[in-house]
């Protein structure tokens, strides 16, 4: 009993309160790292693309690369995922410098939903809203045309 006396229990709120505010400064700082970290790695991915591609391999314009890009975006950002739009597209990718066109012209996107904070590339993305199902299906596409997904 003589020790629970000599113990202070503001002392001890103190030192709870600064332990729950130093763990929460570590996982923000972890966050940020591993954000940066991604960044860097979806942007390689972006800057590899934009090397391999073989212009007199493209079937489609800049215009119509950004269109399906934006086509996939808007397929997957927000509440539910419309599968049939993304693949509709992906399908009509008839080389590796198309798939890899489109790449590029989805570059790095972030949810402009209030409730979504998700934010990469267009593989990113793709690996964040499909199921393990369509993930396998998608996998077959990039790798018919030669691309690692």
């Amino acid at each position: 009993m003589k020790i629970l006396q000599n113990i202070n229990p503001s002392k001890i709120k103190r030192q709870v309160i600064g332990t729950v505010i130093l763990i929460l400064i570590i996982l923000v700082i972890y966050r940020i790292i591993r954000k940066i970290r991604d960044n860097v790695k979806e942007r390689d991915t972006i800057r590899k693309a934009k090397g391999e591609i073989n212009q007199n391999d493209l079937s489609f314009s800049d215009y119509e690369f950004k269109s399906f890009a934006d086509r996939i975006f808007n397929a997957m950002d927000g509440i539910g995922t419309e599968e049939t739009a993304i693949f509709h597209i992906l399908k009509q990718m008839k080389t590796k410098s198309d798939m890899l066109a489109l790449i590029v012209a989805f570059d790095t996107r972030k949810s402009k939903r209030w409730y979504s904070s998700f934010e990469g590339n267009m593989i990113a993305w793709l690996q964040n809203e499909l199921d393990s199902y369509e993930h396998n299906s998608a996998a077959q596409i990039f790798q018919k045309l030669g691309i690692a997904y």
